[in-house]
């Protein structure tokens, strides 16, 4: 039955609700309340009644919920003992997903984060496997710190996984709360995740594996290098989203956090797409950056997948004696070098599109340990090493890998 069935917010209709439930009296005694076939209440809560009183107490409460719109099934779910199937978790679950995928059609969530969830909460998931059978009533704080050290020992997931996982979580406890099924939200034993230090592509090093990918395939990662577009936002972008002009602009309308945002294109970026885009394409609503080869069960020219990324940007690096993932090498090196350029926070904020200025502060710390990095001497000298194979040396947790003929090309940071 649906939880919320009725609209919510248009007044009390009590002359409907009044007319709700009666109190009865079984042959010992003991009073009840009698919803006829929407069920009968015995206690409160799994509390007996002592006398008409508590009874009375609990029938003005649900005609209370029914009058503001609750659906009365619901109502009187919320004064069944905690261990009742009503309050199984796997009941809830059902219907917190089923919020969930209406936010998905509102634009409001993301399909994929949904479909991680539904996957969590499976019987076999993280979530359902331990909590569907249980009670709501159940969900404490030692519950879960049981659970978050079954599924580090038992589940082996990663730290970063397991907080994943205990978001969602949270997320369902505080929606159970919202909704009035409990009344106070469990403390959550967060896992500590050690932030990852990503490997950073110095600004020549990026022009250089840049340049190495073939001219027809370069339009998308020069989005990916240039403008820090994640790669899933550049291979949604169409032709009609980039505006020619001087300069010109780009409209990325799906982004991670669901916010518009519209940036400058760069010059090398437009005269790609001067020469590789046909004005015929925005009519066609095709790709802005096409596969220039025909893939594996792919038509000619259809959108890039993050798997063909990988392995073109993968050849390049290998090409110029680099090793760094799409990612990182793209979004991370561009978003740290500016900042080494003296762009503000807030600009790169806007740039890459980040909703909490939290997620920018990282590259911040990542531009103060690079610059810590190229100004310090190397070695004890302000002298180039010598000019043979690549070196490789540890200093202050940083290691620099350098080449002949190049400026410093990977710092791990």
């Amino acid at each position: 039955m649906e939880p919320f069935p009725g609209p919510r917010g248009r007044g009390i209709d009590w002359s409907m609700a009044e007319q709700l439930g009666r109190i009865r009296q079984r042959p010992d005694g003991r009073c009840y309340v009698d919803f006829g076939r929407a069920g009968k209440v015995y206690s409160s809560r799994g509390a007996p009644f002592r006398d008409e009183r508590d009874a009375r107490h609990v029938l003005e409460a649900i005609r209370a919920l029914v009058a503001q719109g609750v659906d009365l099934r619901t109502a009187i779910d919320r004064w069944l003992p905690a261990t009742s199937a009503a309050h199984r978790v796997d009941r809830w679950l059902e219907r917190w997903l089923r919020r969930m995928r209406e936010r998905v059609e509102s634009g409001e969530r993301s399909a994929g984060y949904v479909a991680e969830l539904e996957r969590w909460c499976a019987p076999d998931g993280h979530i359902g496997i331990r909590w569907a059978h249980r009670s709501v009533h159940e969900i404490d704080y030692a519950g879960l710190d049981e659970w978050m050290a079954w599924l580090a020992s038992e589940r082996k997931l990663s730290a970063k996984t397991r907080w994943n996982v205990v978001a969602a979580m949270s997320a369902f406890l505080g929606w159970l709360r919202k909704v009035g099924e409990i009344t106070v939200t469990p403390a959550i034993p967060w896992p500590t995740v050690r932030e990852h230090a990503p490997r950073l592509l110095s600004a020549e090093a990026q022009r250089n594996v840049l340049a190495a990918i073939p001219e027809p395939s370069r339009g998308i990662f020069l989005a990916l290098a240039l403008l820090g577009l994640r790669p899933s936002e550049a291979a949604r972008l169409r032709a009609a989203d980039y505006a020619a002009g001087d300069p010109g602009w780009l409209t990325i309308r799906v982004t991670k956090n669901r916010q518009v945002k519209r940036l400058p294109v760069p010059d090398e970026l437009a005269d790609w797409i001067a020469q590789h885009v046909p004005r015929e394409a925005r009519l066609k609503s095709a790709p802005l950056f096409a596969l220039p080869y025909r893939g594996r069960g792919r038509r000619p020219r259809g959108p890039w997948s993050k798997t063909s990324m990988r392995r073109i940007w993968k050849a390049a690096c290998v090409a110029t004696g680099v090793e760094i993932s799409l990612y990182e090498g793209t979004k991370h090196s561009r978003a740290t070098d500016l900042l080494r350029q003296g762009v503000s926070e807030r600009v790169l904020q806007a740039l890459l599109g980040h909703r909490d200025a939290r997620s920018t502060r990282r590259y911040a710390r990542l531009a103060d340990e690079a610059l810590v990095d190229a100004i310090r001497p190397r070695c004890g000298s302000n002298v180039d090493p010598p000019r043979n194979r690549p070196k490789k040396y540890l200093r202050n947790q940083v290691v620099v890998v350098e080449a002949p003929g190049i400026e410093p090309g990977i710092v791990r940071l």
